[in-house]
C-alpha cells in the first residue's frame, strides 16, 4: 500500500511528451493497407493506421475517449510522423538496441505504474481498444527513432541573462507559490496500531520525536514508497494529498503531530517539521524553471521548421474524405 497519492499528470523525459502524442501512435508507418487515407512519399496511411492512432491516444489518456482526436487530425499528426520517419531513416538515425530497451522500459513502466494504477488495469484498457503489446513495443521502436533524429538536428541555444531576466519579468506571477509543509507520515492498517504508536510518540522528548518517528516509520510503516525513508513526503502543497490527509497535514505547525488520521489507504500518523510559503521564488531561484522554459520554446520552433521543411519538399497525396490540413 503507498502513501496517499499526489495529483497530477506523468512528467515523462526527454522528447516524450511531445513524441508520446505526436509520434507514438503511427503504427506501421509503412504499412500499405487495403484502404488508404493518404500517400507520403510512396509510404501508404492506411485508414486502419489511422483509428490505431486515434485508440493510442486514448490508451495514452487513462482510458478517456475524448482523448481520442477526429480522423481528420489523426491523419494531419500521422502524415507529419512520417515525414519525420523517413528523414530519420534518410540519416540513418538509427537508435541501439539499448536506446530502444530503455525506452520500452520507460514507457511500460509510466503505462503500468503511473497511467495505469498496474499492469493488470493497463493490459485490461489496452485489449478493450484492441491494440497489442506487440504493438506498443513496434511505437517505442519508432518513439527512439525520431528520438535520434530531433536530438541530431534540433540544437537548442542556452538562453542569455537577459533572456531569463526578461521572461521573469513577464511571468513573475507564475512564480508564486503556496504555503508548504514539510512532512513525514506512518501508514498503519488499524486504528489500534496507529493509536498505540502515538501514545509512543506522545511520550517521546521533542528533542528526539523526529528520529524516533523516522525509526518507527522505517519498522511499522505500510508504505513502501516512504518507509525507507523514515516517512518522509517532502514538501507537499495544497491539494496533493487525499482530503482527509491534506486537511490534516496543513493545520499542523512545525514539531506537531497529528491525531489518527484514517484514509482510504489506512491509518496515518503525520509529523510537520517545517513551513513555508506563501511566497514567490527569486530570480535565481526560478532561473532553473526559465531555462527550461525557454529551452522548450526554441525546441518547439526549430521543429516546427524542420517539420516545415520536410513538407515543403515532400509529395503527399490525400484520399477523400481526407484532405491537407
Amino acid at each position: 500500500m503507498g502513501y496517499p497519492n499526489r495529483k497530477g499528470a506523468i512528467i515523462l523525459r526527454r522528447w516524450a511528451v511531445m513524441i508520446l502524442v505526436f509520434v507514438l501512435g503511427t503504427g506501421l508507418v509503412a504499412g500499405c493497407g487495403p484502404t488508404p487515407a493518404a500517400v507520403v512519399n510512396g509510404t501508404q496511411i492506411s485508414v486502419p493506421q489511422v483509428e490505431h492512432y486515434r485508440q493510442l491516444q486514448v490508451l495514452f489518456a487513462s482510458g478517456q475517449k475524448s482523448a481520442a482526436p477526429t480522423a481528420q487530425q489523426a491523419l494531419t499528426d500521422l502524415v507529419d510522423q512520417t515525414l519525420f520517419v523517413q528523414a530519420a531513416r534518410g540519416a540513418k538515425a538509427v537508435p541501439t538496441t539499448a536506446e530502444i530497451s530503455s525506452e520500452q522500459a520507460y514507457v511500460q513502466h509510466i503505462l503500468t505504474s503511473g497511467i495505469y494504477s498496474s499492469a493488470a488495469a493497463y493490459q485490461k484498457e489496452l485489449t478493450s481498444l484492441g491494440l497489442t503489446q506487440a504493438q506498443v513495443d513496434a511505437y517505442v521502436v519508432q518513439v527512439a527513432t525520431a528520438q535520434t533524429y530531433l536530438h541530431a538536428k534540433v540544437k537548442a541555444t542556452p538562453p542569455t541573462n537577459a533572456q531569463i531576466a526578461a521572461y521573469y519579468a513577464a511571468h513573475r506571477s507564475s512564480f508564486k507559490y503556496p504555503k508548504e509543509v514539510k512532512a513525514y507520515h506512518i501508514l498503519l492498517k488499524t486504528k489500534a496500531q496507529a493509536q498505540k504508536l502515538l501514545t509512543q510518540l506522545h511520550a517521546t522528548p521533542a528533542a528526539r520525536l523526529l528520529t524516533t518517528f523516522e525509526a518507527l516509520a522505517k519498522k511499522y510503516s505500510q508504505d513502501t514508497g516512504s518507509a525507507s525513508q523514515g516517512g518522509y513526503l517532502g514538501w507537499v502543497k495544497p491539494g496533493e494529498m487525499v482530503p482527509s490527509f491534506n486537511q490534516a497535514v496543513f493545520a499542523l505547525k512545525p514539531g506537531q503531530l497529528s491525531a489518527v488520521v484514517h484514509s482510504r489507504f489506512g491509518y496515518h500518523l503525520i509529523l510537520v517539521t517545517a513551513v513555508r510559503g506563501p511566497g514567490t521564488d527569486t530570480l535565481a531561484q526560478a532561473t532553473p524553471k526559465i531555462v527550461t522554459a525557454l529551452q522548450n520554446q526554441a525546441n518547439a520552433t526549430a521543429q516546427s521548421q524542420l517539420l516545415a521543411g520536410l513538407k515543403a519538399k515532400a509529395k503527399i497525396t490525400y484520399y477523400p474524405p481526407y484532405k491537407a490540413a
